[in-house]
């Protein structure tokens, strides 16, 4: 979580920090970090909050994307499946 980072991690929600080990993974870290870490972290700034409340509440059905576009996203940013985890694809090919 940007706004917590640099905090104590004894006094971090949970979920600050989410690492998935494959692409496919990276929607459902993002839906657990939004469920786990957001409502409970006291250091997002109060606006910042209630504009995430507000928008998740009044989404009207709709999605936060399909698990394709979250990989395909990724994948246009360079990142890629590694033997350990997903890697940068320029370092993963230089190294």
């Amino acid at each position: 979580c940007r706004w917590c980072r640099d905090v104590d991690p004894a006094q971090r929600a949970e979920k600050s920090a989410v690492y998935p080990r494959e692409l496919e993974r990276i929607y459902h870290a993002n839906i657990r970090f939004q469920r786990d870490h957001v409502p409970k972290c006291k250091h997002i700034p109060k606006d910042m909050k209630e504009r995430y409340m507000h928008l998740k509440n009044n989404q009207g059905g709709m999605s936060r994307g399909r698990k394709k576009y979250w990989v395909t996203s990724a994948m246009r940013k360079g990142l890629c499946d590694g033997v350990d985890g997903i890697v940068i694809r320029n370092a993963q090919q230089q190294g």
